[in-house]
């Protein structure tokens, strides 16, 4: 054994193979620590860059490397020597077959172990490399944590270095076949890319998926995702829960095959093994001169012609039987099935993203494709760059190439069938996302398609991709005329662009050459934005491909492997003016195109990098600083005269603002994308002087001769031209198209210094040196939460005929003009400066709310035709939110509440006075026969209501208001709306994920919640503590409270938001002194629940009795502390049918208690504290369904 384990050894030692895969994993490790994303993950420049945080994150990466390149080190190992020819010599020494096993997979363990130490190679040597060559400050990096360094080899590197050796080793040698190992590989890098992409985004997921998940991702991220910025400085990676059985598992089942491989394992059997074949063919009376073997075909008879027609023909049919052979091949099928198989459960298992998790949305294939595109381009990626290649190569690997080209056919037909096979095989590839996105609809009983947007995507993004990837396969074939070579130059090419834009280094779609940008079209809106771009996207690569291939053309030899010199210097030989012309033409037309692209997004779509944008606020605020120290114009009042031309994507505003607070002589009015500002006039003075500043968007207009009084009125016209598109797909550049459009605040120019074009983050102003911003609360005179205080304003919308205009307040009337729509509204209750506008070919349903109040409000709910279902449960909706409102807040401010859908690419709610727009997907798409999506629609307009009642009272950025303006709601929707509780904990789980990622992404210590004004996790830190102050306070004097309250600043408009009153309250004597620790200190507490040993057991006397263990930790702060178990109350609640339930409380002492109880129905599911008494972690295990 020492014997081969010494040779095999020193013989990859002398590999190249193995050192340049050590460099190139070392460049990997440094691009992980050094790419865009990798901001996200040290929290702004709080946590080091070689972290134990850090570390552990990318050990974890570097799995899927030893998946495939420790496979790849690893199953040649025992093919080699049968592949050199020296196996027969070899295997005559006396050799002992279970000493030859040993030794060679120890020599590859050692190999792979080393090859995968260049991670360890890279953390310690980047901070040297940085400072050497100034890529980031000293300050990024600390002292080499040689702890966490040598835990985290021990936890990730040394356990995957066995399970990606063990496994393809073991598989050679029971197979004699390289093709089991290589399948296991790709069956491993599609559930590493599907699992990322499915389940990647951070959030605790099911145990079982934790445990199964073969890259550890899901698994390491349900410890350390939520992790603050001193516990990723600190804290240790705990071997115990899903992480110890995930180890186990795969290591178990490695060590496992390995020693059922090592007990099965023969020289001589395996010897036979690879000559199986041989031996066969020999029997049946021929000789082998290849291990592929053709079924009979109809022979190709060629004709000497020079009909061009014939010859086309030709190829066409040659290009079949290739392509032919690759379709049918069973390596691809079972490949291309697996996929598909994958897809169909990702399909099954999707739900909406962020908050609308919580919904279950129609299985239609328009939503579903782009989601399930990326996880299948690793695997179409791979298959393209294999098979293509092997397609390619496989004349002269069965040595026919010399007699294919003896053929009198003209030589451009004897690549041309490569490249149009490559085309079908690429047209199959991309039938392979559309058929699963079609089978999970149909296999649900959801028989609408929408097919003009899965054509959109199937013609024009995904079918071109997978000729972007067929013909890159064949463009590194024909330059290198190597297989192996080839295969791997093409994986690189395909997948550099990924990797580019995943780490932010390319943002830029014209520099992305194999990279989709899926959209996610709109059934309510036009798509022509989209059209346009994807068509131009397209047309600009596949003209580089086309040129590139004829380029090969020149280079491909005619039956014979030429080196790289002689092809070169034939080159002038095999240039024709027809080839040449084709090409300078493809040339110029991906040169016009990408100018015409470069045109449309960077020029007329102001595309800027995130660098350019940084420096653009920078500048912003350098140049603009002066006027920060005016006093903040306030709108009294507004009058607007809006025309919008939707075929034309422009709009004009004519404005009329009365304003307060004036105390300047030059006015700082900061102006939309794409639009330009005339007739600036105050008080009918027309500017002295005005200067335009389009870089920073942004008008200096100066009034020297103007009266000085605290007030006046500034007219304008703002013109508005779209132009281009965005570089995003699916991203609309300026919200005005053919069927529908959304106009907002952001819309219209607005007045003074804006805060929200600075650079907010201190840790990024640190590095372009500005100063320290300190805390909003400082400047409430200078920074209103809005541009002016609660307001009334005049709304008169001009559109073509056919549109209907949506508009907060008061419809006054709609009358013809100029063979055009003229709406008029008008906002008469003071309310908070959000104008918006929306327009569309809109349906309407219209209802009254019976309530006791002199006033009765009126439902109007603006829907597209096919969404009548969702509209008229909108509207029983709204009817129960508004009476439930008015028995709280007494009388609605507005005659009418207003709800309209808006396009789909916007992702929240959105409330203006008494107008509602709500997102096409997060509502109007969802599937209404589950209960959990009515619960939803049910939880977001509530919401919304409540937000329309704090529209009218005045609430600026005091350090609080959040407590207000999202918590207050949101307790109203989660409290006062019929929502079934399983729904409820749905919801609180994702407002706990909302909070527990985003404070980890701020650069400042985090703020109890009485402090918080525009941080990050402000909105859902305020949601949940309202939530502990209702239980604290108790539910009817917590009604009461809010109650009074809202009266009191109804009264008071103009007076700022003052939330001591609520804070007094919860100062009030308490038994339960934990909900108050928790409301009002800085950070807020999480909890870890879980139910074990749950037994339901059916009594003879009647009913059932429920018996079950329950566990509880506190999750510390304090990182060099375990958890604490956690003593106190909370409440258990057993579910039945028809939503009915039963409550009990329950008390843990030292982390443990008992539920013991008697029912007289069997529960259908048991759930640990319920009512978000407590902030609770959502990987903790505190329901079951049974």
């Amino acid at each position: 054994m020492n014997v081969i384990f010494n040779y095999e050894l020193s013989y990859r030692l002398r590999s190249t193979a193995t050192w340049a895969c050590l460099i190139l994993l070392i460049f990997m490790g440094y691009r992980e620590m050094l790419g865009g994303e990798w901001d996200s993950l040290i929290q702004s420049g709080r946590v080091a860059r070689n972290s134990p945080y850090a570390i552990y994150y990318i050990f974890m990466y570097f799995t899927f490397w030893a998946a495939t390149v420790g496979s790849a080190l690893v199953i040649p190992t025992l093919l080699r020597d049968l592949s050199s020819g020296s196996a027969s010599f070899l295997y005559s020494f006396n050799l002992n077959s279970k000493s030859y096993f040993i030794g060679k997979y120890l020599a590859c363990l050692s190999i792979v172990f080393m090859v995968m130490l260049s991670v360890v190679i890279a953390m310690l040597t980047l901070p040297y490399l940085s400072g050497l060559f100034s890529i980031y400050p000293d300050s990024d990096f600390i002292t080499t944590p040689w702890s966490h360094l040598l835990h985290g080899i021990i936890l990730w590197i040394l356990p995957m270095s066995i399970v990606f050796t063990a496994i393809p080793f073991s598989l050679t040698a029971l197979t004699g076949k390289a093709t089991p190992a290589y399948a296991m590989m790709m069956i491993c890098i599609g559930l590493f890319v599907l699992i990322t992409s499915l389940y990647g985004d951070g959030a605790p997921q099911a145990f079982w998926l934790q445990v199964v998940d073969p890259l550890g991702k899901v698994t390491i991220e349900s410890q350390i995702f939520y992790w603050t910025a001193e516990q990723r400085m600190h804290s240790f990676l705990a071997l115990e829960g899903a992480f110890l059985y995930n180890r186990l598992l795969y290591l178990a089942l490695a060590l496992g095959l390995l020693t059922f491989a090592y007990s099965k394992f023969d020289l001589v059997k395996f010897q036979n093994k690879t000559n199986t074949k041989k031996i066969v063919n020999k029997k049946k009376g021929y000789k082998a001169t290849s291990t592929y073997q053709y079924k009979a075909r109809e022979k190709i008879h060629i004709a000497d012609t020079d009909n061009l027609s014939y010859w086309l023909r030709l190829c066409f049919r040659l290009a079949r039987e290739k392509s032919q052979t690759v379709i049918l091949n069973k390596a691809f099928c079972f490949s291309m099935l697996t996929l598909m198989l994958m897809l169909i459960i990702a399909g099954f298992s999707y739900k909406l993203p962020a908050l609308a998790g919580t919904a279950t949305p129609l299985p239609s294939s328009e939503l579903l494709l782009p989601v399930l595109t990326y996880p299948s381009l690793i695997f179409t990626m791979l298959a393209a760059a294999f098979f293509v290649v092997d397609m390619c190569h496989k004349d002269h690997q069965v040595n026919t190439a010399q007699l294919v080209a003896a053929c009198p056919s003209p030589t451009w037909v004897n690549y041309t069938c490569y490249i149009i096979a490559a085309a079908i095989i690429a047209v199959v590839l991309s039938l392979i996302p559309v058929i699963s996105a079609l089978s999970v609809q149909i296999l649900q009983g959801y028989f609408h398609i929408n097919w003009a947007n899965l054509l959109h995507v199937t013609l024009l993004v995904i079918a071109p991709l997978m000729l972007a990837y067929s013909f890159i396969a064949v463009i590194c074939y024909g330059i290198v005329q190597h297989k192996v070579i080839a295969q791997v130059l093409a994986v690189l090419f395909c997948i550099s662009p990924a990797i580019l834009h995943e780490t932010g280094t390319v943002e830029n779609y014209l520099y992305l050459w194999a990279w989709p940008s899926v959209p996610q079209l709109s059934t309510m809106t036009s798509t022509e934005q989209f059209t346009v771009r994807d068509a131009h996207f397209t047309t600009y690569w596949l003209s580089l491909y086309v040129a590139l291939l004829i380029f090969v053309t020149w280079l491909w030899p005619r039956g014979i492997i030429s080196p790289w010199l002689i092809r070169v210097k034939s080159l002038r030989a095999k240039v024709t003016p027809t080839s040449l012309t084709l090409m300078l033409g493809f040339c110029c037309l991906f040169l016009w195109q990408g100018q015409f692209i470069y045109q449309q997004v960077v020029i007329n779509g102001d595309y800027h990098s995130l660098p350019a944008q940084l420096e653009q606020r920078f500048k912003y605020e350098q140049k603009y600083k002066v006027h920060q120290l005016n006093a903040q114009p306030l709108i009294a009042h507004a009058k607007l005269d809006i025309t919008i031309l939707p075929s034309q994507r422009s709009a004009q505003v004519k404005g009329h603002l009365l304003l307060n607070n004036i105390n300047a002589d030059t006015l700082l009015i900061n102006k939309p994308h794409a639009s330009s500002l005339e007739d600036i006039q105050l008080d009918n003075i027309a500017a002295n002087k005005v200067v335009t500043d389009d870089l920073n968007e942004t008008v200096v207009a100066s009034f020297n001769n103007r009266p000085q009084m605290n007030s006046a009125k500034l007219s304008y016209t703002l013109n508005t031209q779209y132009l281009g598109f965005h570089n995003e797909s699916g991203h609309y550049l300026g919200n005005i198209t053919a069927n529908s459009s959304y106009l907002d605040k952001t819309f219209l120019p607005s007045i003074g210094f804006d805060k929200n074009r600075t650079i907010r983050d201190n840790a990024m102003r640190h590095r372009v040196k500005l100063p320290h911003v300190t805390a909003p609360a400082e400047h409430i005179s200078h920074y209103a939460a809005h541009d002016a205080e609660l307001t009334t304003y005049e709304l008169n919308i001009k559109v073509p005929s056919r549109h209907y205009v949506v508009a907060p307040g008061e419809r006054l009337e709609i009358k013809k003009q100029d063979g055009q729509n003229l709406f008029s509204y008008k906002m008469s209750t003071p309310s908070t400066w959000r104008p918006t506008v929306v327009t569309g070919y809109f349906s309407k349903l219209q209802t009254k709310v019976n309530t006791n109040t002199d006033v009765t409000p009126q439902i109007e709910v603006f829907y597209n035709s096919q969404h009548k279902e969702i509209a008229q449960f909108i509207a029983e909706t709204t009817n129960m939110a508004l009476k439930k409102a008015i028995s709280i807040w007494g009388e609605y401010p507005y005659t009418t509440a207003r709800i309209a859908p808006i396009p789909e690419n916007s992702d929240a709610a959105k409330v203006s006075g008494n107008l509602i727009l709500l997102p096409e997907q997060q509502i109007w798409q969802l599937d209404l026969s589950k209960r959990n999506s009515k619960d939803w629609i049910k939880y977001v307009i509530g919401e919304a209501i409540a937000k329309s009642y704090f529209e009218s009272i005045n609430i600026t950025n005091n350090p609080g208001y959040p407590l207000i303006t999202d918590g207050i709601p949101t307790w109203f929707a989660f409290t006062q709306m019929p929502i079934n509780k399983l729904s409820q904990i749905d919801i609180l789980s994702r407002i706990t994920d909302q909070y527990l990622l985003l404070r980890t992404s701020e650069s400042e210590e985090e703020k109890p919640v009485q402090e918080l004004t525009d941080e990050l996790y402000a909105t859902s830190k305020a949601k949940l503590n309202v939530l502990s102050a209702q239980h604290l306070i108790g539910m009817q004097a917590f009604v009461k409270l809010i109650s009074q309250n809202y009266q009191l600043q109804k009264k008071g408009p103009t007076l700022p938001n003052n939330n001591n009153w609520l804070l007094s309250a919860l100062e009030a004597p308490t038994n339960n002194s934990q909900i108050r620790k928790n409301f009002l200190s800085s950070s807020t507490h999480t909890y870890d629940f879980s139910i074990h040993n749950l037994q339901i057991a059916e009594r003879q006397q009647g009913g059932y009795q429920v018996t079950a263990t329950l566990n509880a930790q506190k999750i510390t702060k304090n990182t060099r502390e375990k958890n604490q178990a956690y003593s106190g109350k909370t409440t258990t609640t057993l579910l039945f049918e028809n939503d009915k339930k039963r409550t009990i409380s329950v008390n843990f002492n030292n982390g443990e208690a008992q539920l013991n109880t008697i029912v007289d129905s069997k529960p259908i599911a048991v759930l640990v504290n319920t009512d978000g008494q407590f902030i609770e972690v959502t990987y903790s295990d505190n329901q079951r369904f049974l």
